[in-house]
């Protein structure tokens, strides 16, 4: 069972605070350490990229390789060019993220552009909207057909149930 799981079945079964705030702790302390591993590894794939430019198709072939590795499945299982055009924002997202690094020697990774780019799979399926109040993702997204998934949207339209329903509606539409 994940830190997740147990963290979420800890909130629905506990009677003391202690307990939820010992358990969103050690949730805490798991992510930032996923974070500072992911970060170190994106920093060495820039200072390798660097010293020796990849192809995009190289890219392309070692990102799909370390989705299937983190989803224990078998890389090969279908074409790198069927995986990224199902995960399209996804891949993008990412390929955008390296350029820009490799790009720009004063570059330095956000920990948070993993849980960013972590949303983007959920796209896959077309019935799925995502809403966030960050603009970062269309300003890497720009090709990719699921960028009209993606509602950059104001604080202000998240402020009241009456506001969500409607932006939801438009959404939806």
């Amino acid at each position: 069972m994940s830190n997740i799981e147990k963290t979420i079945n800890i909130c629905l079964a506990t009677d003391s605070p202690e307990e939820l705030r010992e358990s969103a702790s050690k949730l805490k302390d798991s992510l930032d350490r996923m974070k500072q591993s992911t970060s170190a590894d994106f920093s060495r794939l820039v200072e390798g990229w660097r010293r020796g430019p990849l192809t995009l198709e190289a890219f392309a072939e070692m990102w799909v390789d370390g989705i299937a590795k983190r989803a224990k499945a078998d890389p090969a299982c279908r074409p790198v060019a069927e995986i990224i055009s199902s995960l399209s924002a996804y891949h993008e997202f990412e390929e955008q993220r390296l350029l820009t690094a490799v790009n720009n020697r004063e570059y330095k990774p956000d920990a948070n552009d993993l849980l960013d780019s972590e949303q983007l799979p959920y796209l896959g399926d077309s019935r799925l909207h995502f809403l966030t109040c960050d603009g970062g993702y269309l300003t890497r997204i720009k090709k990719s057909p699921q960028a009209a998934q993606i509602h950059k949207v104001a604080l202000d339209e998240l402020s009241s149930v009456e506001k969500v329903e409607a932006l939801l509606r438009k959404v939806t539409a």
